[in-house]
């Protein structure tokens, strides 16, 4: 008796190895909504989706170098150009055991980028001040006093810039 399987493929956003514009739209989208709101906690909340979208862009991007084609036999081959675009930005670390694959920010927007995000989903609730503002512009954050929106922006154009870099 042979069993069929039927794989339902919708919902499911079609992209290729080296391809962030899902990840990217993610965050435009997010950024958009920072740009509208200037209640503290929501926020607080749409900020850290928005590291949570531009962190994860840079994991998607380290995966893809290391399984961008596969040979007839099922093995996965690095992507040896889209590699070395991407060591000027973060550095790669493919642990063979495991497959998986990890990516540390060398750019300082993206180690930046990083701390945010690492605080906001490892260690406490992201802090933004102050609470009381008249445009989503002023506020920043708290360690360092950076402009949350305007750093939002150079992350983007960052993410942008390496996503046209490793696709040529």
């Amino acid at each position: 008796m042979t069993h069929r399987f039927i794989i339902d493929l919708s919902g499911i956003v079609s992209h290729g190895p080296l391809e962030i514009t899902d990840k990217l739209d993610e965050c435009r989208f997010f950024m958009n909504m920072m740009k509208r709101n200037t209640n503290w906690n929501e926020f607080r909340w749409l900020t850290s989706a928005f590291l949570n979208g531009a962190r994860s862009a840079l994991d998607w991007l380290a995966y893809g170098v290391y399984y961008s084609s596969i040979d007839n036999e099922g093995e996965f081959y690095t992507n040896d150009k889209a590699s070395q675009i991407l060591s000027k930005y973060i550095s790669i670390k493919h642990e063979i055991k495991t497959g998986k694959v990890y990516a540390s920010p060398i750019n300082s927007i993206l180690k930046e980028l990083c701390i945010h995000r690492r605080v906001t989903a490892h260690q406490d609730s992201i802090r933004i001040k102050p609470e009381i503002v008249s445009n989503p512009e002023e506020f920043i954050f708290h360690d360092g006093g950076k402009h949350i929106i305007k750093f939002g922006e150079k992350v983007l154009i960052l993410l942008e810039n390496i996503n046209n870099e490793v696709r040529q």
